[in-house]
């Protein structure tokens, strides 16, 4: 099965606005420009970068083969990205079938192909009947992340995943791989929420650890040792709260120790000084002086 069939792919296109269609005739999915009513979805390119839409169903896949295992309508690619993409044009009960197609499909591809060379990798389902359908999207990136062979980070390294069923639910690291092992049969949400409590728990210590490396530079002032809180945030890797405690990204367990360290030294610095005065950049340069080159590396690497 090859994904990358010139017979199944359009000519690169740069538009910054175009359509993905599906006739539901049973004639594979297409792009088009000129007749958006005929849009299931609407592909914005403001950086016009060169894109190819491939047809999966019914061209990579034709409708007699792997007769069972269900398939999307067509992916966009270019040299960084990777975007499936199934459509649909019914009012309700669509999004748990179409995540079925997309996940069924990824998983096809990885079979054959190795999907770790694209930098972004998403998944969406559009419905034409959900307008303005270009926002009526599911995404299931989080679901390609758990998916055999995709990588995963830990203290600044890359490992691949490795999915397997077993007799106990563990997660272990092991020459470049994430070995998870299900006792039931290995799915995405599983293989998730096993990975999210074994983040979690390692966060605990991980981070405790550098509470221990880091507190001896701040003994001179005199405050109580903060204690360490860890949530998952969106857009903050720390915060230091009013009774000082310093509540910690769980995500930021997968930066190197170093970059772990400087997010708890700067929180530290706030016990001194709350805001981000001349003051507070003062002591934070005194207490780690390369704290913008390790702060860059931390943005850089889990972007």
């Amino acid at each position: 099965m090859n994904f990358f069939d010139p017979e199944c792919h359009e000519p690169p296109r740069k538009d910054v606005i175009f359509g993905l269609c599906d006739d539901q005739n049973g004639t594979k999915a297409y792009s088009n420009t000129d007749d958006s009513s005929r849009w299931f979805a609407t592909v914005k390119n403001d950086s016009r970068v060169e894109l190819i839409f491939t047809a999966i169903d019914h061209c990579v896949i034709m409708g007699d083969e792997e007769r069972g295992r269900r398939r999307c309508d067509g992916m966009l690619t270019s040299t960084e990205h990777i975007y499936f993409v199934e459509l649909k044009n019914q009012r309700g009960g669509w999004i748990a079938d179409a995540i079925a197609q997309l996940e069924s499909t990824i998983q096809f591809f990885m079979e054959h192909h190795d999907i770790s060379r694209f930098r972004y990798k998403k998944a969406f389902a559009c419905n034409k009947r959900h307008r303005p359908f270009q926002k009526s999207k599911a995404t299931i990136s989080e679901h390609i992340k758990h998916i055999n062979g995709e990588t995963h980070l830990y203290l600044g390294k890359q490992y691949r995943l490795k999915l397997a069923q077993g007799d106990e639910n563990s997660v272990k690291l092991s020459r470049g791989f994430f070995h998870v092992t299900l006792r039931d049969e290995p799915n995405p949400e599983r293989a998730k929420k096993l990975l999210t409590k074994w983040y979690s728990d390692k966060a605990s210590r991980q981070f405790n650890d550098s509470l221990e490396r880091c507190w001896p530079r701040f003994t001179r002032f005199e405050f109580p040792k903060p204690a360490i809180s860890i949530k998952r945030m969106q857009k903050r890797w720390g915060s230091l709260s009013d009774n000082g405690t310093v509540t910690l990204n769980t995500n930021l367990v997968k930066a190197p120790k170093e970059c772990i360290d400087y997010v708890v030294i700067h929180e530290l610095c706030h016990l001194k000084y709350r805001d981000h005065s001349p003051e507070f950049y003062k002591l934070l340069n005194a207490v780690i002086p390369a704290w913008e080159k390790v702060k860059h590396k931390l943005e850089l690497g889990m972007v």
